[in-house]
């Protein structure tokens, strides 16, 4: 079995499945790649928004990892630091760079919803047999 280099391979006790967990650090080079490419990022850009990065997925490992918060309180929190991201991060990007990320992110969002409805049963399925 091949496992990517900073990721870590976990049993999903109720499943039995394993899942693939990327350590912080190659989730902070993949957030800074994926931004330098959707935004087309100068390099002073780029020095801006790497402790931005760094400190948003900082904060989500010790959100996950936080035992005293749990169901909507966390996802709640959660979408806090995301706000606080989001608009960190525009706070660097000129105008027509946050029109691009927005438009990558609604996409990428899309794709995702699709692929989650996807694997999921219709409803519907089976009742015009």
């Amino acid at each position: 079995m091949q496992t990517v280099p900073g990721s870590v391979l976990q049993n999903d006790s109720q499943t039995g499945s394993k899942k693939r967990h990327a350590s912080p650090d190659a989730i902070k080079k993949r957030q800074l790649s994926v931004l330098k490419k959707e935004a087309t990022l100068t390099a002073d850009q780029e020095s801006k928004v790497t402790p931005i990065i760094s400190k948003y997925v900082d904060d989500v490992v010790a959100l996950k990892n936080d035992s005293s918060l749990v169901g909507a309180a966390k996802r709640e929190k959660r979408k806090t630091l995301h706000s606080q991201y989001v608009n960190d991060i525009n706070g660097v990007l000129t105008p027509d760079q946050q029109k691009s990320w927005a438009a990558a992110n609604a996409a990428r969002l899309e794709r995702l919803r699709a692929a989650r409805a996807g694997a999921k049963p219709s409803p519907t399925a089976g009742e015009n047999e």
